[in-house]
């Protein structure tokens, strides 16, 4: 089953298609955003581009909305590895694993197949767990 994320803001699935054309020219294949949270407190974790982890110094323009409530947008010029580390946010809270950040928390990594735009969201949620012990019978020393 394929899930179809639907992004708060529109302007991600026009930016992340014009990231994907500049980074099939570089020759990156794979896109890796990996995220981790707890206790109320979630983050994306960076971005890797594949193969041989290809760092990314180019600034690409993008439409970014002028206030987050508001649809006006604006051009703006921004780091690739910016806007991806925010699409990859945007994706993790817009997924079926929302709230992961909270309690014992989870994270994951998200791929983008840089030539056909498939993604895949692998999660993993911590559980504390806890485990009886036999009990032990001792004596108290005498005071």
């Amino acid at each position: 089953m394929t899930d179809i994320i639907e992004f708060d803001d529109n302007t991600h699935a026009a930016n992340l298609k014009a990231i994907l054309e500049v980074l099939k020219l570089d020759g990156v294949k794979m896109i890796e955003i990996n995220y981790s949270g707890s206790g109320d407190e979630g983050q994306t974790d960076g971005v890797t581009l594949q193969p041989d982890n290809i760092v990314c110094t180019k600034t690409i323009n993008i439409q970014r909305r002028i206030h987050y409530n508001k649809p006006e947008t604006t051009t703006v010029a921004v780091p690739i590895n910016e806007i991806l580390d925010e699409i990859g946010w945007d994706i993790v809270d817009s997924s079926i694993h929302t709230g992961f950040h909270n309690g014992d928390g989870g994270g994951g990594v998200i791929k983008i197949d840089v030539e056909t735009g498939k993604s895949t969201l692998s999660h993993y949620d911590t559980i504390m767990s806890t485990q009886d012990c036999e009990d032990i019978v001792f004596a108290l020393p005498d005071a």
